[in-house]
């Protein structure tokens, strides 16, 4: 603009001081989400370049005087401009620097004042992951998805022990059932890890593709620990049958362990895809297991309290009894959840 004749000399000068209040603006932006040093600097530049162009606003026709002494031709020539303003700009940060150097301590006391010290997020000993080397994105994403297969497995792991225990209704299997509660307790573990990890994963360097995966898996992470604590449940039903000698007969103790069944096979279903695109014939095979689980709940509920209304049977054991298929079902629908939020083809 000065170049064409559209402001004079000095308007051009206070512009140069004006962009030198406008680089502190964008230092403090990009300050805002980085750490406390980062912060701190931005402050520092901040009160630096402020303080100068309060005293170059004191002195400016002196020093623009200065320059004009200093800058053979004339400021407004087309010719001398640049040159006096270059020189303009070049001797204010010079003469700032010179000033403010000697309140270098003073400027790093009042911004450590300004931005407190806030006690810097240490990352976490990871037990059940094995790296956590960040800033590899795609690799943490990688390690995320083994630990996901060891939260699946340990999901197959934990009813196929309940329906052990379920089958040998008359022995004590205290050990199992504590093993199985030492298990879930582990399950919580490693998805606490997950979530911290993974949350981690997604602000890293990722492309477009793993991080919107990695949000996908978090809703997976979540229902698979729901499946866990589903399977504690239902462990808690067989040890409290077992302690209250509260039972159904073999036939109806069968239907529970044919029933047990098709939730193992959904089971299966989802931890085979836990590392894999799921496609569109999983998806449908996954309403299918559905459809039947649920029909084969209400049709088992009924007979229970059936039998109840006849007196056929025990009230507090059928009441576990149906607690026991409803949980089954409850499993089928976070199963069809995970299958739905992983991946697709």
């Amino acid at each position: 603009m000065a170049y064409n004749g559209w402001i004079d000399y000095p308007q051009a000068a206070a512009i140069i001081l004006g962009e030198n209040i406008g680089t502190t603006i964008t230092a403090y932006l990009a300050s805002l989400t980085a750490n406390t040093a980062a912060k701190r600097a931005a402050r520092a530049h901040f009160i630096f370049n402020i303080v100068g162009v309060i005293w170059m606003l004191i002195l400016f026709y002196p020093f623009i005087s200065l320059v004009d002494h200093l800058m053979p031709g004339l400021p407004g020539s087309s010719d001398g401009l640049p040159n006096h303003l270059a020189l303009f700009h070049t001797l204010f940060n010079l003469v700032n620097i010179s000033l403010l150097i000697a309140f270098v301590p003073k400027i790093a006391s009042l911004v450590e004042w300004m931005v407190k010290e806030r006690p810097e997020r240490k990352l976490s000993h990871f037990k059940y992951l094995d790296t956590a080397s960040w800033g590899s994105g795609e690799l943490n994403f990688s390690e995320a998805q083994q630990a996901i297969r060891k939260l699946g497995e340990l999901n197959k792991s934990m009813f196929d022990q309940f329906l052990y225990i379920y089958s040998k209704p008359h022995q004590d299997l205290s050990k199992k059932v504590e093993q199985l509660r030492a298990m879930e307790a582990e399950s919580n573990a490693v998805t606490t890890e997950l979530f911290e990890f993974m949350t981690h994963c997604a602000s890293d360097q990722l492309s477009d593709e793993t991080r919107r995966e990695a949000t996908q898996y978090l809703r997976v992470v979540a229902e698979l620990e729901a499946v866990c604590d589903c399977c504690n449940r239902l462990t808690n039903r067989a040890a409290e049958r077992y302690k209250e000698n509260q039972f159904v007969t073999q036939e109806i103790e069968d239907d529970i362990l044919e029933f047990g069944e098709s939730i193992q096979r959904f089971i299966d279903l989802y931890l085979s895809r836990l590392e894999s695109k799921v496609a569109p014939s999983d998806i449908e095979m996954a309403f299918d297991l559905e459809k039947q689980i649920d029909e084969n709940r209400i049709a088992l509920r009924k007979r229970a309290v059936n039998r109840m209304i006849n007196h056929d049977s025990g009230i507090y054991a059928e009441l576990i009894y149906i607690e026991i298929i409803n949980t089954f079902e409850r499993i089928a629908n976070h199963s069809r959840n995970i299958l739905q939020s992983l991946p697709h083809e």
